[in-house]
């Protein structure tokens, strides 16, 4: 996922909507995972709109 900047980044990490989505999606988790935050420093494309980069895939939107 690609955010514009770290505020949008921080303000979606800490939305209880995406503690929501993670708490459904680790059910199907077989352990822990491991969180590797990083920078893009190169991005060939940028998304049609932040909301767009945000939004959850739709197997996850349909809850299966």
């Amino acid at each position: 996922m690609v955010f514009e900047d770290k505020e949008s980044y921080v303000a979606n990490a800490n939305s209880p909507e995406q503690d929501a989505r993670y708490r459904r999606m680790a059910e199907l988790f077989a352990g822990e995972p491991e969180w590797h935050d990083g920078e893009i420093v190169y991005a060939s494309r940028q998304p049609a709109s932040a909301a767009a980069a945000c939004e959850p895939p739709p197997w996850i939107a349909e809850g299966i």
